[in-house]
């Protein structure tokens, strides 16, 4: 099913029709129905160990340093229960029930651990379950975690505290304290690229950063303007924009506060012996794992989901995150896409001829291209 899952992503009945016509491999489609009824922890912890063991061997893990994130799933059904459920949907899917997936990945952006939760949980508060499981799971004494804004609350860094854990977790700057705002204003840094640490907070300003911020906020500021005085209630929700109960108002006091900090990201962190350009350094790696969710759907397909009950859903994200690891593995390794790869196997055909009187079976295989040779000679 992995296989399939690579090569030719769709529905369970595709995929075993796929595997039968085109590798020869023969699999009962009600055989496999029945081992989606039953998930077992105990597989999931032995894959999930064999990845991390790939991890160790082929990219030097060490569990010293990780990236999280959060994707949703959504379903091809309107109907709900209490694991699938309608959220926040980072397909634009609110409407349909969904499910919610933490993924944790090494520095190269290889999944090495998720996490299942109901559609309507808050992705903030899936970050210490995922990270604490991971730790107490691998016996990790040192560990730092890169993540978003969204996981940014004091709670969360409270417990990053006491468990241990360093963290790089991206700040809102918007939503600081009237005296930290004050004080990030007062020392912000102003050159291109240059940075500035103000206790557990790094900031950087990026010379890019601040021609792309301005150009929206003016985008924003003359939408505002188009609906000045006019009268509540009729207006959809604009940033620039204040109720004063009986018409809408231009928000100055929030435009100068977004003017003061054009170009600017903040870091949260503990990291005290690392560089300020180590700190966004390595936060600028969270890319990686966004790219590891664009291969899991759109490349794998793994949504829409089309299975009803927790247990087959539960093997359906599993089959997917065995299908990621191996894809992400085959782009690190061969250094192209996972499109690619699967477009330059599929390339390599066999032709067979059957001799009639004595059953024999001889087979000739096409010429393979370089990249196929060095693509079918990788090997774990």
């Amino acid at each position: 099913m992995i296989i399939g899952k690579i090569l030719e992503p769709g529905s369970t009945k595709h995929c075993v029709e796929f595997l039968e016509e085109f590798l020869n491999i023969r699999h009962s489609e009600t055989k496999i129905y029945n081992w989606f009824k039953k998930f077992s922890p105990a597989l999931k912890d032995s894959l999930e160990k064999e990845t991390i063991s790939m991890a160790q061997k082929e990219f030097g893990f060490d569990f010293s340093f990780v990236l999280y994130d959060v994707t949703t799933l959504y379903f091809e059904s309107f109907k709900n229960d209490e694991f699938k459920r309608p959220g926040f949907s980072k397909d634009n899917k609110s409407n349909q029930p969904q499910i919610v997936i933490g993924l944790v990945v090494t520095k190269e952006g290889f999944p090495a651990h998720y996490q299942v939760f109901q559609g309507n949980t808050f992705e903030g508060n899936t970050f210490m379950p995922i990270i604490l499981e991971f730790k107490d799971k691998h016996k990790v004494k040192s560990l730092t975690v890169v993540a978003d804004s969204a996981m940014l609350s004091r709670q969360n860094i409270e417990m990053l505290k006491t468990n241990n854990l360093n963290y790089i977790i991206s700040a809102r700057l918007l939503s600081l304290p009237c005296s930290t705002l004050e004080k990030v204003c007062a020392n912000a840094p102003k050159n291109d690229k240059e940075t500035v640490r103000l206790d557990d907070l790094v900031l950087e300003f990026s010379s890019k950063r601040f021609k792309k911020d301005k150009q929206e906020m003016e985008k924003q500021i003359s939408r505002a303007k188009q609906y000045e005085n006019t009268k509540t209630g009729k207006v959809s929700r604009l940033k620039f924009l204040k109720n004063d109960k009986v018409s809408y108002r231009i928000n100055q006091e929030l435009i100068d506060k977004n003017g003061k900090l054009l170009g600017l990201k903040g870091y949260f962190t503990n990291l005290t012996e690392a560089t300020d350009k180590e700190i966004v350094d390595y936060y600028h790696n969270l890319f990686k794992i966004e790219h590891a969710f664009r291969v899991a759907k759109s490349d794998l397909e793994t949504r829409p989901i089309f299975h009803h009950k927790e247990n087959s859903i539960k093997n359906h994200v599993l089959l997917c995150f065995v299908s990621l690891s191996i894809s992400v593995y085959l782009e690190l390794k061969a250094k192209m896409s996972i499109r690619q790869i699967v477009k330059i196997l599929k390339a390599v055909t066999d032709g067979k001829i059957r001799n009639k009187i004595t059953g024999e079976i001889l087979t000739n295989r096409k010429m393979l291209s370089k990249d196929a040779e060095r693509l079918m000679g990788m090997s774990y």
